[in-house]
């Protein structure tokens, strides 16, 4: 299920632009679900990735006056997190591996076409691997990725605990990056990122 631009979303840029906060806040919120998990598979950190978000945010609002002149936002909000997920690493010193690293710095924009047909080249395996996945925990990772729902959210719609709800999350992440990896997929990149692959299409 693709994330879709907002509808309005030309005309909200042009009013955050002018410090408009509800129109920031509907931005915000369309967005912030699927960012954080995008940047959760790079920095394996639940607090990171919303620090990380955090900074993506502000950082956009800082720079609010050039978002008006933006083609696609979902493409620079994408890119946006991945250049601050790498500066976070750098200045935190946190450990990750230099693979990844490199072929983070190397991938192109989500406009670029070589990387929408690796996108779609893959689709097929993400989903499988999925698919694999015990009932339960695919029910959590699909009402996190899909529908954007936080675990608490997720908790109270299923009936169970928020730690449980989590344990869900965070087992279905291992065994997706494990299975893309093993399966030679996807590069490493796009590997830990299947978050985006579920939001992208």
């Amino acid at each position: 299920m693709a994330m879709l631009p907002l509808a309005n979303e030309k005309e909200l840029l042009k009013r955050v632009a002018q410090a408009d906060s509800q129109a920031f806040d509907q931005l915000y919120r369309h967005y912030a679900g699927p960012l954080q998990s995008y940047i959760y598979f790079f920095s394996q950190s639940k607090q990171d990735s919303e620090e990380i978000l955090h900074d993506v945010f502000v950082a956009l609002w800082i720079h609010r006056g050039r978002l008006p002149e933006i083609e696609s936002f979902k493409s620079y909000v994408y890119r946006a997190a991945r250049n601050t997920v790498l500066n976070y690493i750098r200045k935190n010193r946190k450990s990750i591996n230099t693979i990844i690293l490199d072929e983070i710095q190397s991938t192109s924009s989500a406009d670029n076409p070589l990387d929408q047909l690796t996108l779609t080249q893959n689709f097929k395996i993400a989903n499988k691997a999925i698919e694999m996945l015990p009932p339960k925990r695919r029910e959590v990772f699909k009402l996190s990725l899909h529908s954007r729902l936080s675990f608490e959210e997720i908790a109270i719609q299923l009936n169970i605990s928020k730690s449980t709800v989590k344990g869900h999350y965070y087992a279905a992440v291992e065994f997706l990056k494990d299975y893309l990896k093993r399966n030679g997929a996807i590069s490493l990149s796009f590997g830990i990122s299947v978050a985006f692959l579920f939001n992208y299409f």
